[in-house]
């Protein structure tokens, strides 16, 4: 095989840019495309601890996903009406998604973790003509009065066993194009109320090249795939459940409940997984788990992609020396997921960059007038209307239409460097100015993660009279650290020695647990609250 190269990969690639088909089904694309294969195996669900998993075959998935889509359309449902989806990583959930692709429908996925306000917020908003949930939410569904408007099907129910007893079980899929809609993926709501990003059904063919590559050329003969990730995101239904289903190779459907490094071990070593979707935080606890060393001798392991946050080079190191990978970083949002990224087998990974751009994608690093950075300069990042993997715009004309051929601007820093790799430095919000400098904190947070007592490290930006803002760590710190003042010399040294003077933090606090999303990143405004750093600071206002 060719050595890995940035000009190898290049080539790749533009062999890879082939055109989408205009006319396009998921449910079609996945169940239509093993219908001479009814017996391969599509889902393996983990049951009891002696039992034997659940094989679930992809004549099994299209003939259930067939009797739910005729539920569905008797409910009232039909093409381009929205159902929402609120169940955990389930052979259920999986269903739920093949049926609503079947009628032509938008799924809205929701996390079954979310608390009221932010499903009520989801569902009133999208409009969602009915909702599937499980057993576990009835109770508090059906109370809530504006949630009640929608018609919901609980599954386990004996409505739902019933009327799936008694559906037809065939349907054919709906005749849709690349550009009908197919998901309404709501943002995470960092800022006022969550957005919709409506995306079309080209999301599929169109992260199948991106996928394949952030898991170095998935699928081979003997994959299995799995990911803790929930199939409410983007990352999990789409880059996990649909492009899994896709390959033809089998999928685990397994969602822990809190994230155990002994019990996803196990997991891993008992059902064979060779291509997993890891964020950052997971592989920093897999660290930490018992014996993972010789237990890691074990696993099929042979790829992880990994993203959501920045995956520093201490855990890529651990990587390449326990689990015998480099894990391939990628960078994508809601709104466009894993357009940029890495690929090991193909081109050398650069710790702490989100590689180059995959297939079918143009990314850039702007100034504030919308004009293409050159390398080394720190901007902000967009991605190119053209991007085949973007967005049709958000629900409700929120922020309006998006101009063809426009950017489409991220709201997150970063920089290139010669070679054309693209590292990301953090939120636009999150930029320190101290002294007249532009600060990302993601490489200062880099420096200081290398160091052994440090388990996990947040830098934002404190008021400061002189400098208008000092850099500032949060740490949160392994078990049995060394004195305060010591360990704070030596983090501001790793710094110095490695960054410029200006970057070295000035402060540094120490809190028991940095706070987090469901998915692991850190809550920065919620960190600022902590810290009691004003709203009105002027890290919240770079022009």
């Amino acid at each position: 095989m060719t050595a890995p190269s940035v000009e190898h990969y290049l080539a790749v690639r533009a062999r890879m840019e082939t055109p989408l088909p205009a006319r396009y089904n998921v449910a079609a694309d996945i169940c239509d495309r093993w219908a001479d294969e009814p017996g391969r195996v599509a889902l393996v669900v983990p049951r009891g601890r002696d039992e034997p998993p659940l094989e679930v075959t992809y004549g099994d998935l299209a003939e259930r996903s067939s009797r739910l889509a005729n539920v569905l359309e008797a409910t009232g449902v039909a093409r381009g009406d929205r159902v929402a989806v609120c169940l955990p990583q389930s052979l259920e959930c999986a269903i739920v998604h093949l049926a609503i692709q079947r009628l032509g429908a938008v799924a809205v996925p929701l996390a079954a973790m979310a608390g009221p306000d932010a499903l009520r917020h989801r569902v009133v908003d999208s409009g969602a003509r009915v909702g599937v949930a499980d057993g576990s939410t009835h109770g508090w569904l059906l109370d809530d009065a504006v949630l009640s408007a929608t018609r919901w099907l609980f599954y386990g129910s004996t409505e739902w066993d019933d009327a799936l007893a008694l559906a037809r079980p065939h349907r054919a899929s709906a005749d849709t194009t690349l550009e009908d809609p197919a998901v309404l993926m709501y943002t995470s709501g960092t800022s006022g109320q969550a957005k919709g990003a409506l995306h079309a059904q080209r999301v599929v063919p169109s992260h199948v090249e991106p996928i394949s590559l952030a898991h170095d050329l998935y699928p081979l003969d003997a994959d299995v795939m799995w990911s803790p990730t929930d199939w409410a995101w983007t990352g999990g239904l789409v880059n996990c459940l649909f492009i899994g289903l896709r390959s033809g190779r089998p999928l685990v459907v397994w969602r822990p409940r809190g994230f155990d490094a002994d019990e996803v071990l196990a997991h891993l070593e008992h059902h064979g997984v060779t291509a997993s979707f890891l964020p950052p935080t997971a592989l920093k606890l897999l660290r930490e788990a018992t014996g993972v060393e010789d237990r890691a001798r074990r696993l099929a392991l042979r790829t992880v992609m990994t993203g959501g946050e920045r995956c520093g080079e201490a855990v890529i190191d651990w990587c390449r020396a326990v689990l015998g990978l480099t894990p391939n970083e990628v960078y994508g949002q809601t709104e466009a997921s894993a357009i940029v990224g890495n690929s090991g087998t193909l081109f050398p990974v650069k710790p702490g960059s989100v590689g180059l751009e995959y297939p079918r994608a143009r990314a850039a690093v702007l100034d504030d007038d919308g004009n293409e950075l050159p390398a080394g300069e720190l901007g902000e990042i967009a991605f190119h209307g053209s991007t085949a993997a973007m967005f049709l715009g958000y629900w409700n004309g929120v922020d309006g239409p998006i101009p063809v051929g426009a950017w489409q601007r991220t709201g997150d820093l970063g920089r290139r460097d010669e070679d054309g790799y693209l590292w990301h430095e953090g939120r636009r919000d999150d930029v320190i100015l101290s002294a007249g400098y532009r600060i990302g904190p993601g490489e200062v947070e880099e420096c200081l993660a290398r160091h052994p007592a440090v388990r996990a490290v947040a830098v934002v930006g404190e008021p400061d009279e002189l400098r208008g803002q000092i850099v500032t760590a949060v740490l949160e710190l392994y078990d049995g650290e060394r004195p305060r003042e010591e360990l704070e010399r030596e983090l501001a040294a790793s710094v110095r020695d490695r960054l410029a003077p200006y970057e070295v933090p000035r402060r540094f606090h120490v809190v028991d647990a940095l706070p987090r999303t469901d998915t692991g990143k850190i809550r920065r405004a919620e960190l600022r609250r902590l810290l009691q750093i004003p709203t009105d600071s002027p890290t919240q206002e770079v022009p």
